[in-house]
């Protein structure tokens, strides 16, 4: 069975960014990682989001601890342009995943979870506005096997 190929962001302490690149293969499915920035740090939340701006590559979503969403558009060779302002408020979130394609439009999604709320942000493939307004989808607290 092949596996799915997607690559995942993650930092460390000195908040240095690090691609863990996929390669595909069941036995070894990351390739060794690789440092692709510094300074991520001031974000709480940091997740790959597919294609959300239209660009090259794959792109971040990436909060920062006074709740504003910032877009980092993929250059297609594990960096990143410039940040993007998404919007602010987004502290109310405990949680922030990129779902794929949660609504089946062809842009990736995102969910936020919030008190037991959660919510999605439809991919809009617009990179100035790249996520619709929010939409509840469920309570997640009171039923969890409707959500995952």
């Amino acid at each position: 069975m092949p596996v799915p190929r997607w690559s995942r962001p993650d930092t460390d302490k000195a908040g240095d960014l690090w691609l863990h690149k996929s390669t595909g293969a069941a036995a070894s499915p990351f390739a060794p990682r690789k440092k692709v920035g510094y300074g991520w740090g001031i974000y709480n939340r940091i997740t790959a989001t597919g294609n959300i701006g239209g660009g090259p590559a794959g792109d971040l979503v990436a909060r920062d601890t006074a709740g504003v969403l910032w877009l980092y558009l993929g250059k297609g060779d594990g960096t990143f342009a410039p940040r993007t302002r998404i919007s602010g408020g987004w502290n109310e979130y405990q949680g922030i995943v990129s779902v794929g394609d949660f609504d089946r439009d062809g842009r990736p999604d995102l969910w936020g979870l919030s008190h037991g709320i959660l919510r999605v942000y439809k991919g809009t493939g617009n990179r100035r506005a790249p996520f619709g307004p929010s939409e509840w989808i469920d309570n997640f607290s009171t039923t969890p096997e409707t959500v995952f």
